[in-house]
């Protein structure tokens, strides 16, 4: 027997088989899936939902009328593309939206509005040299950051000191960044700036247990590429402040908080001028910027 021969029997043994299959089929379309247009969750529960404020929220973790606007924004790119053929179940941009609201993207950090994110780096990595190697860092360093100007930190004091963010031990002090004073006989008013400054860390801490608990995706691992799983997380990111945004602080978001592990302590000698900035703070936490219990939590 030819190979083309022996092909084409084989092609039409196939054929055969497709056609009995079709003809042993008690329908041809199963009513489920010809009526999921029409009476699928989305059809039936999503119009219901809208009528409830509270629990679009819940599903949703944004309002309405948040949802209305973010749909508004995006609706074009969920749109089928240019080349594709149009079919009468093609799935719509709310019905795409509130697929991945509802099952992939179920984050917001605490009353904190981003504006830079560096997502990827190796989890072997430590915090300060992922921060260091990032854009948020070398633009940090190179002052293009859209940081406020110095200003005075009560009424009474006229020095000026720039805005600063607040690091733990790992993190090298300087202009922008302020880390405790490292030493184990410190003075009471050194011990007192280190416990204002890890008392405002900890609200940092906690942002990342408030992303776990408001997006439910990170409640375990991310079963994905490393591409997609940073794009998750970025989207995740924009979604935060788009909410927080537009719907404000809600306090359930702040329960059941998370912190991180600490880091091993290191020596970095700092700047003069960075120096004089933190002992200013520090001096303004002992005076007029005094909370009445500080000195029992040292």
């Amino acid at each position: 027997m030819e190979l083309n021969e022996a092909v084409s029997l084989w092609l039409a043994y196939r054929r055969w088989k497709r056609q009995k299959r079709r003809e042993n089929r008690m329908y041809l379309v199963h009513p489920i899936l010809h009526d999921r247009m029409t009476h699928s969750m989305f059809e039936t529960l999503y119009p219901k939902l809208r009528q409830h404020e509270k629990k679009v929220f819940n599903y949703f973790r944004m309002s309405v009328k948040s949802f209305d606007d973010l749909l508004l924004l995006i609706g074009e790119d969920l749109l089928p593309r240019a080349n594709y053929v149009p079919r009468e179940d093609v799935v719509s941009p709310e019905q795409k939206l509130v697929i991945t609201l509802s099952m992939r993207l179920n984050i917001t950090i605490k009353q904190c509005h981003g504006f830079g994110r560096d997502v990827g780096a190796c989890w072997k990595s430590k915090d300060s040299t992922i921060f260091k190697n990032s854009t948020f860092f070398k633009k940090l360093t190179e002052k293009s950051l859209n940081i406020p100007g110095p200003k005075p930190v009560s009424e009474i004091r006229t020095t000026r000191l720039p805005h600063v963010i607040v690091g733990d031990e790992a993190f090298s002090l300087s202009e922008h960044i302020m880390r405790p004073y490292c030493g184990k006989n410190l003075t009471k008013e050194k011990r007192i700036f280190n416990y204002r400054l890890s008392r405002a860390r900890r609200y940092i801490e906690c942002c990342f247990g408030i992303l776990v608990n408001k997006w439910r995706i990170f409640h375990k691992p991310l079963n994905e590429h490393i591409e997609f799983a940073e794009n998750i997380i970025k989207a995740c990111c924009v979604l935060h402040n788009y909410v927080r945004l537009r719907d404000g602080y809600r306090y359930e978001d702040t329960l059941f908080e998370t912190a991180l592990d600490g880091l091993s302590t290191t020596t970095i000698r700092p700047g003069v001028r960075s120096r004089y900035t933190r002992d200013i703070f520090a001096d303004y936490f002992m005076k007029e910027g005094r909370l009445s219990w500080q000195e029992k939590m040292i």
